[in-house]
């Protein structure tokens, strides 16, 4: 089989063509990557945030328990410095 030069230019031409679209596409590929990775921990640090609400708001539970109890005990110190 005898491959004149425009027939191996040609092919060289294809083979860079295909490379270089390869090429492109695992470039994608890895910026996809990384955005699934900062996807992942953004949603990380958003569940520790979501843990950290309720913790928050059991903390607010406690302050307003201690100031329904700090309330309670002025109400019967006051209604007993009246008798």
């Amino acid at each position: 089989m005898d491959l004149s030069t425009g027939t191996v230019a040609t092919v060289a031409a294809v083979l860079a063509i295909l490379w270089f679209r390869c090429c492109c596409v695992m470039a994608a590929d890895n910026e996809n990557n990384k955005s699934n990775l900062t996807r992942l921990v953004q949603n990380r640090e958003n569940n520790k945030s979501n843990l950290t609400r309720p913790v928050q708001n059991r903390e607010n539970g406690k302050s307003n328990l201690t100031r329904s109890v700090q309330n309670s005990k002025f109400k019967i110190e006051k209604t007993s410095n009246l008798t």
